[in-house]
C-alpha cells in the first residue's frame, strides 16, 4: 500500500482523539473546537479542517463529520483504514484496466501484495526481472508505443511474424528456441499459453527464477 494510506489513517486517528477524549480540559481539544467554530462561521479558512472534512465525506462518513460524534476511536480508525485501502485497490484496478502499458503486468499480477521474487533474488537479477515485468524495456510492443505505432504493427525484430511482446519473446519466437530450451522447463514452451506464462512469472522456485532472469537478460541484450 502507498504511504498515503497510512498517513490518512493517522490523520483520522489524531482527529478522533480530539473529539473523544476523557479530559475535556485537554488543550488540543479546546483549540480544535475554536478553529472548528471559526471554520463553520466562515471567519477563517483552515486547510486542515477542510482536509479532514473532505476525507471523511469521501469515505462515506459525512454524518460523523457533521455530528462530530461516533461510536469509538478504535472503530472509526479501523473502518476508515479499511475504506481507504478499498478505495486505493479500486483505483489500482481501474488504472490497470485502462492502461495499455499494463496489459502484460495484469496477466500475472492479480492481487496487491509483495511479489515473492523480491525476497528470493539477489539485487542484479531482481532489477532485470522487475524492469521486464513493468515494461521498462525495449521490446517492440513498448518502443512502438513511444512512436505511436499501432499495436498489431509492433512486430518481433527477429522473426517478424507476431507482435513483439513479452509472451512472444519468452515462449514463442523461433530465433530464441535454443536459449528457451537452455533456461526454461519444456512444460512452459511446449504448447505455450497465457496460463503457463502467469505460472512462470509468479514462480517461487529460485532456480526457475534465476534461469528466467538469464533468458530475459539475453533477450534484452539482443534488442538493445
Amino acid at each position: 500500500m502507498p504511504i498515503e494510506v497510512d498517513i490518512q489513517t493517522r490523520i483520522i486517528s489524531f482527529w478522533s482523539k480530539l473529539i473523544k477524549n476523557d479530559q475535556n480540559f485537554k488543550l488540543s481539544s479546546m483549540i480544535y473546537q475554536i478553529i472548528l467554530s471559526l471554520s463553520n462561521e466562515q471567519r477563517a479558512k483552515i486547510k486542515w479542517i477542510e482536509y479532514i472534512k473532505k476525507l471523511l465525506c469521501s469515505l462515506g462518513f459525512s454524518g460523523i463529520w457533521y455530528s462530530q460524534d461516533f461510536i469509538s476511536n478504535t472503530w472509526l480508525v479501523k473502518a476508515s483504514n479499511l475504506k481507504i485501502r478499498d478505495t486505493f485497490l479500486q483505483k489500482w484496478n481501474g488504472i490497470l484496466n485502462v492502461s495499455s502499458g499494463s496489459n502484460f503486468y495484469k496477466m500475472f499480477k492479480t492481487d496487491l501484495k509483495q511479489s515473492d521474487f523480491l525476497k528470493l533474488l539477489p539485487n542484479a537479477p531482481c532489477k532485470i526481472f522487475m524492469r521486464f515485468r513493468t515494461r521498462n524495456h525495449k521490446l517492440p510492443v513498448e518502443t512502438g508505443r513511444w512512436q505511436s505505432i499501432a499495436t498489431h504493427e509492433r512486430k518481433c525484430h527477429l522473426c517478424h511474424s507476431d507482435i513483439g511482446d513479452e509472451y512472444h519473446y519468452l515462449l514463442i519466437c523461433s530465433h530464441l528456441s535454443n536459449q528457451r530450451r537452455k533456461f526454461l522447463k519444456p512444460y512452459f514452451y511446449n504448447r505455450p499459453n497465457t496460463f503457463k506464462l502467469e505460472q512462470l512469472m509468479n514462480t517461487k522456485n529460485i532456480r526457475d527464477l534465476r534461469n528466467l532472469c538469464c533468458l530475459i537478460g539475453h533477450i534484452t541484450k539482443l534488442l538493445n
